[in-house]
């Protein structure tokens, strides 16, 4: 047959205990406290009270535990996808529909926040008064995948051996227990509105293609070219390939941020509003088209201003769509045939053979005027996405003697 239809459909369940997945520090049930000695005459730490009085904020330097919901449900995972199949031309095609969907993921935040609104934070009740922050793990979480691949293959026929696909894909979802990584920080947000957190997934870019392939120049014996070559002149026209890999892709989305004094006074302090990191207000659309970004300003940074006192900003997560990858790696090979068991092969490879510049994320924190918004370092902003992170065109030639 020609035509293939495939399909499957999984469900598939977090086996790993919640306090592992979510790399809690330290041994469940211990508190970790500071020294303290309490006075004879007058003490103030009598039982049931088991810290000092430290005024409306709480002891800052105690370390409690994570508190998990008792009824805690195990996370599990849809999984689902639909292929078409066909060949034609000596090459395969498939156009495949993958999707993902999170139920029930871990969704930690703080239980002990005071609502958020213009009071400072040591003038509004809390559950624990005499408490600091503590961390609440629920079920809540997830996250929606679906991606959409057109992919081609023609196995090595007439010298050519070429495969490429191209991907269109979107993640939503609100990261397990509220953890985003910009600049390794936590930076959840409202403990009272857990759809601040749901955005795209950083690292699915919308639109990856990729191409490789290996072709074999029609030249020497037993190719359309000098096939009937001397040995010498074999040794010399004869045995050339060439081989390369390219890879383009979106950018990430990134999160814009703010630092400052706490505006809705939920960030713990015994006194003046804490310094806080969280998303600010967004006042159009950030991004410029294509032919309008530089280093120096990768996009509008006027779209967005100081979330005030009151409230938290009004940007999203993965607002601002990041520079993309696109980079080809390409190999030179020879091989010398002395004989039928015989030969040697001589190879050059390239990484980023056409030396495209990939740029790393521009500075993302609108308080740092000095690079927000601006790239200030090459060399594409992940691994994973171009083998070793798109860096300056790079050579490396070797010999290889195989009987």
């Amino acid at each position: 047959a020609r035509t293939v239809f495939r399909a499957g459909f999984g469900i598939f369940y977090n086996v790993v205990p919640l306090a592992y997945a979510l790399n809690f520090a330290g041994t469940p049930f211990i508190i970790s406290e500071p020294s303290y000695t309490n006075s004879a005459d007058n003490p103030q730490v009598v039982f049931p009270r088991v810290f000092p009085t430290t005024g409306t904020g709480g002891p800052s330097t105690v370390g409690i535990p994570t508190a998990q919901n008792p009824d805690y449900r195990t996370p599990y995972s849809l999984q689902y996808n639909f292929t078409i199949e066909h060949e034609q031309w000596n090459t395969g095609f498939r156009l495949s529909y993958i999707g993902t969907g999170m139920r029930k993921a871990p969704w930690g935040y703080n239980y002990n926040s005071p609502v958020p609104d213009n009071r400072p934070f040591i003038e509004k009740p809390r559950p624990y008064g005499d408490y600091p922050d503590i961390t609440y793990v629920t079920n809540g979480a997830g996250h929606q995948y679906n991606g959409l691949t057109a992919a081609a293959t023609r196995q090595m026929a007439g010298g050519l051996y070429l495969q490429g696909s191209w991907t269109w894909a979107r993640d939503i979802y609100d990261e397990d227990y509220n953890w985003d990584f910009e600049g390794d920080q936590y930076i959840a947000e409202n403990p009272f509105d857990r759809a601040r957190d749901i955005g795209p997934a950083k690292d699915i870019p919308t639109h990856r293609f990729n191409v490789n392939w290996i072709y074999q120049l029609p030249f020497g014996r037993g190719r359309h070219w000098a096939s009937h070559a001397s040995r010498v002149e074999n040794l010399l026209v004869g045995g050339w390939e060439v081989s390369g890999v390219f890879t383009t892709q979106t950018g990430q989305f990134l999160t814009p941020l703010w630092t400052g004094p706490d505006p809705v006074g939920i960030a713990y302090t015994d006194g003046d509003p804490a310094d806080v990191t969280i998303r600010p207000d967004i006042l159009g659309n950030p991004n410029f088209a294509k032919g309008r970004q530089t280093t120096d300003q990768w996009f509008d940074t006027a779209a967005f201003a100081q979330p005030p006192t009151g409230r938290f900003g009004t940007s999203g997560r993965g607002t601002v769509i990041g520079p993309g990858v696109n980079v080809w790696h390409v190999g030179f090979h020879k091989d010398f045939f002395f004989n039928e068991t015989m030969r040697l092969r001589w190879e050059m490879t390239a990484v980023n053979f056409f030396n495209h510049p990939n740029w790393d994320n521009p500075g993302m924190d609108i308080t740092d005027s000095s690079s927000f918004g601006v790239i200030q370092s090459a060399g594409g902003a992940t691994s994973g996405s171009t083998g070793d992170r798109a860096t300056a065109r790079q050579f490396r030639m070797g010999l290889r003697f195989q009987f």
